[in-house]
């Protein structure tokens, strides 16, 4: 499987790793899981590391996530997600995502170094 996780409850993380080439419906049984995961409470961050993918997602695909993330189950909320790319392509379809997910109240940056990503995360959250 492309898609894979791993959750930190200590620090409240959850990472993905994504390869080669995915589906959209690879990425929603991912977030499923995620969200039946004994380890996982809402509000924790994600860092997907996107650097092996083969092929970026197409903004129908963009767009498919941003509605689950909306309307699937709440493991969003609260969160902060950082995105990984080593790819132009998939930095512009990530940062299409974030200006979605501006609507649903989840922060998302997109980076093109994890330890940035992973630097951004441990910052301390801003006051809402």
């Amino acid at each position: 499987m492309p898609v894979s996780y791993t959750i930190d409850p200590t620090a409240r993380l959850v990472q993905f790793v994504i390869s080669g080439e995915f589906e959209s419906a690879d990425i929603m049984t991912l977030l499923r899981s995620v969200a039946a995961d004994p380890n996982f409470q809402a509000g924790f961050d994600f860092l997907s590391d996107n650097r092996l993918v083969t092929r970026p997602v197409t903004t129908e695909q963009v767009k498919l996530m941003a509605s689950f993330v909306a309307h699937g189950p709440p493991i969003f909320v609260g969160a902060r997600a950082a995105f990984v790319t080593n790819s132009a392509a998939s930095f512009g379809m990530m940062r299409m995502f974030a200006s979605l997910a501006e609507e649903i109240s989840l922060d998302v940056r997109v980076f093109s170094d994890v330890d940035a990503a992973g630097a951004w995360l441990s910052q301390p959250r801003p006051s809402r």
